[in-house]
């Protein structure tokens, strides 16, 4: 399951960890501001708006970014469950010219 998801089901927006509703203010993703932004819980908006954390199309983006901006490797920590004891997995990102799909780690 993806952290951040933004999918239609059954005709209805999901918009999941998106939005806060604890201590401080409350931010609604489907709010949408004067400034025609959401109302995201995020530190900084996204470029390309919420999204999918589990989308393919979105991993490549986060990759293809990185590699632009310089970065050569990606350390990458994996929590599998929201369940105590967490199961992890590591896996580590070469940005080279290896031929691989960008977004299958070499472990």
């Amino acid at each position: 399951m993806p952290w951040f998801q933004r999918e239609i089901v059954d005709g209805e927006e999901i918009l999941a960890h998106w939005e806060w509703v604890g201590p401080g203010p409350a931010h609604n993703p489907r709010i949408v501001k004067p400034n025609g932004l959401r109302d995201l819980a995020s530190v900084f908006y996204p470029r390309i708006g919420p999204y999918d954390s589990g989308d393919e199309m979105v991993l490549d983006y986060h990759i293809l970014s990185a590699k632009l901006a310089g970065i050569e490797d990606l350390a990458v920590e994996l929590a599998a469950g929201l369940r105590r004891p967490r199961s992890r997995s590591r896996a580590r990102w070469p940005l080279g010219e290896s031929g691989q799909s960008p977004h299958r780690p070499d472990h």
